[in-house]
């Protein structure tokens, strides 16, 4: 027959084998601290992982680019090209990287079925979370200029070739895929077009979803990650915008038709490019 004091040493066993509520909820607590930690630092390895997917993804379309530069005497490829051979720079550069996917940011959901030129008079249908600077030349307006070359530029390592951008494929969606150029008028606002809901441009199609920076793609083929005033000030890197005027200097006429090395070569960028940027710039904080 057991003693009493066996009976108080097995009961005594059992519940120091227990957890108590308190004990429970502290543990709990501990756990749920440590993941308000950890998940954020999660997120940002995970979106840093993507960045640098998509910045190896812009390293092979400059390589692409140079590549087509050597082959075609040290010509560009145009933005797009309406008239005869009809063309869109990706399709253009397509032969030297063979892969659809380095055309697609990882971080950059909103091009989820869009693509470059929508297959405008069957050009290759290419996925569109990057855009060539327009200043590059494009044959859209009716004016042919010669393919840009890179001789007469003054600073073609501090001038953009390529942006991200979460651009819609068009106006209209079928003849002008704003997601294949650019950046020359980004800064006025449309108030009354429904695409643009009274932002400006660069608040709707440009993409600096990786932290409040995006990767950019230089005329001479080297990528780099910046934030949207860093390519505006002290230096405009993307040359002549639609606001520029005769008086900010070499290259930065008001806005014409006229796309060659002079409008790359605007140094100097509008106080309304300025403004756009920094307010992009403010909500990334």
């Amino acid at each position: 027959m057991r003693s009493t004091s066996s009976y108080a040493r097995a009961a005594f066993t059992k519940r120091d084998c227990a957890f108590t509520l308190i004990e429970l909820l502290v543990v709990i607590a501990i756990i749920a601290i440590l993941a308000a930690i950890l998940f954020p630092v999660f997120a940002k390895a995970r979106d840093k992982a993507r960045q640098t997917s998509c910045l190896s993804n812009m390293k092979q379309l400059g390589l692409g680019v140079m590549q087509y530069v050597q082959d075609y005497d040290q010509s560009y490829p145009y933005v797009r090209q309406l008239s005869a051979p009809v063309s869109v720079w990706g399709a253009d550069i397509y032969p030297y990287v063979k892969s659809m996917q380095v055309f697609v940011c990882p971080s950059n959901t909103t091009d989820d079925g869009l693509s470059m030129g929508s297959g405008l008079n069957g050009t290759l249908r290419i996925p569109a979370s990057y855009a060539m600077n327009d200043r590059m030349g494009n044959t859209s307006s009716g004016s042919v200029p010669a393919p840009l070359t890179d001789g007469g530029l003054d600073k073609p390592s501090q001038k953009i070739l390529i942006a991200e951008t979460k651009a819609m494929n068009g106006t209209d969606g079928k003849l002008y895929p704003h997601s294949i150029y650019a950046y020359w008028d980004w800064a006025i606002p449309y108030p009354n077009a429904p695409y643009n809901n009274g932002k400006s441009q660069w608040e709707n199609w440009a993409f600096f979803g990786h932290s409040g920076m995006a990767n950019f793609i230089f005329i001479d083929g080297h990528v780099k990650a910046m934030k949207p005033t860093a390519t505006v000030t002290p230096l405009n890197m993307y040359g002549q915008f639609k606001g520029n005027a005769a008086a900010d200097g070499k290259g930065c006429q008001a806005y014409s038709n006229t796309i060659g090395v002079e409008a790359l070569n605007c140094d100097k960028a509008p106080q309304s490019v300025i403004d756009v940027m920094t307010l992009i710039e403010s909500q990334w904080k």
